[in-house]
């Protein structure tokens, strides 16, 4: 993100968070304010008039516009996506416990950090049951084959973690995103309104670039907000439903807690349509990226995920990419919305476990683009901070200027290794992943 773990960020943070959110509260507390100081002259006043105006527009937006679309956000259905097997179910499950590289941890945020003696048995089925099956628990209770399905993987979880639940319901809350209440900020209409201007702005810039944009039907115009004023010119329609995008003209020349997760907090996971998104329209296991997707030819190696293409593997796994196609992960050493180096290890080596030693070995690998899959490790950088304007991480440019001469075909291919970085470097041993699916 774009501020640092600093006090002095945070606090700016903090107070931008407040202008942002309850600008039109501040107008009204001036508005009392000022009178019981100046009386009428003093809001009377050309500066006051101006800041009651604003005051009084802030809340009419509030009231009218923002509570309402809360409520019709609220009112939404999740996405229910296609159940899965029990072999599927038990795949996914015993693939993902494999990564998790501290159990506890792992339960206690899922349970919204509560304290384990607070965490048991059915409270994690409760996350499983969203989690594996998209099931409330509450209008229709699981079967007995599901609840020793949950049962199965819960020994199997406490085994694995050295951990014990005990029986019964605790006090403990399971974050479930698809049946929980969607959490949205207020923002001022100010706020959209700046947003608006860099983005007509920053629309105006590509033009200049040359770049073509492709622009979702007029009818969609108001369904965007800040509207995007580009929508109003006669550009090609895109060939995406729901989804305006900008593409480069071809050439052959060269041209919570800290201040940083309060940031990506209010700034993005509370905003109405994000949070609506991630609540409502999301499934976690259709949006997972595992290592083997983007390495193909390790795919019959690898504990024999993707051996046999078999549709059940498929549904639960993706296709992935096609051989010879190439990846390169690129992440943040101090990113704020994931693990870090647990997603590093994984990417580079297969294993969530790491060391200090593994740090400095990512933090001196140099990028080849010869490998299917990269990792480019930046050291310091939080979220999306290698793409900052106006000081992007040069390598990054470089990744992709390098991936667009080739699939032009500016550039030959050259010798690919195959595998990731450990076909080179070598991959640190690991115990072969046992798993026993019972009553299948």
């Amino acid at each position: 993100m774009i501020v640092q773990k600093t006090w002095p960020q945070y606090i700016a943070v903090r107070v931008l968070i407040v202008m942002m959110r309850d600008l039109g509260l501040l107008g009204f507390t001036y508005f009392y304010a000022i009178f019981a100081l100046g009386g009428v002259k003093a809001i009377a006043h050309p500066v006051s008039i101006f800041i009651e105006v604003i005051a009084a527009i802030e809340v009419l937006f509030y009231l009218f516009f923002f509570l309402p679309y809360r409520w019709y956000l609220q009112t939404y259905k999740p996405y229910r996506p296609p159940p899965m097997s029990r072999s599927q179910r038990a795949r996914l499950f015993y693939k993902a416990l494999s990564l998790v590289p501290d159990g506890e941890d792992f339960v206690r945020k899922w349970m919204l950090n509560a304290h384990m003696e607070d965490i048991r048995r059915e409270n994690l089925k409760d996350w499983l049951l969203w989690a594996l099956f998209e099931h409330d628990n509450t209008t229709n209770r699981p079967t007995k084959e599901i609840n020793a399905e949950l049962d199965q993987y819960i020994d199997d979880a406490e085994e694995t973690f050295g951990i014990k639940l005990r029986s019964g319901r605790g006090k403990a809350e399971a974050l479930r995103l698809s049946f929980d209440p969607v959490i949205i900020q207020h923002r001022s209409l100010f706020y959209y309104m700046v947003i608006g201007i860099f983005d007509n702005l920053m629309a105006l810039y590509l033009l200049t670039q040359g770049y073509r944009y492709y622009k979702q039907p007029f009818s969609t115009f108001f369904k965007v907000f800040p509207v995007r004023l580009v929508n109003l010119l006669p550009f090609t329609h895109s060939a995406a439903d729901g989804m305006s995008y900008w593409e480069p003209t071809p050439s052959i020349r060269g041209r919570t807690g800290h201040g940083n997760e309060w940031e990506i907090w209010w700034a993005s996971a509370t905003d109405a349509g994000t949070a609506y998104t991630l609540a409502r329209r999301l499934c976690w296991r259709e949006s997972l990226m595992w290592r083997e997707m983007l390495t193909p030819s390790l795919r019959n190696i690898e504990a024999g995920y993707y051996a046999s293409g078999s549709p059940e593997e498929t549904a639960v796994f993706g296709n992935g990419v096609q051989v010879g196609m190439r990846s390169t992960v690129i992440l943040g050493g101090e990113d704020c919305v994931t693990a870090p180096k647990s997603v590093a290890s994984y990417v580079y080596s297969g294993d969530v476990r790491w060391s200090p030693d593994d740090i400095e070995i990512w933090k001196r690998y140099e990028w080849t683009g010869k490998q299917e899959l990269e990792l480019m490790f930046l050291d310091g950088k939080d979220h999306g901070q290698g793409i900052m304007v106006p000081f992007p991480h040069k390598p990054i440019q470089n990744v992709i200027e390098t991936y667009c001469r080739r699939d032009d075909g500016f550039e030959p291919f050259g010798d690919k290794f195959i595998g990731g970085p450990e076909s080179i470097y070598g991959m640190p041993q690991q115990t072969q992943e046992v798993v026993e699916l019972k009553n299948m």
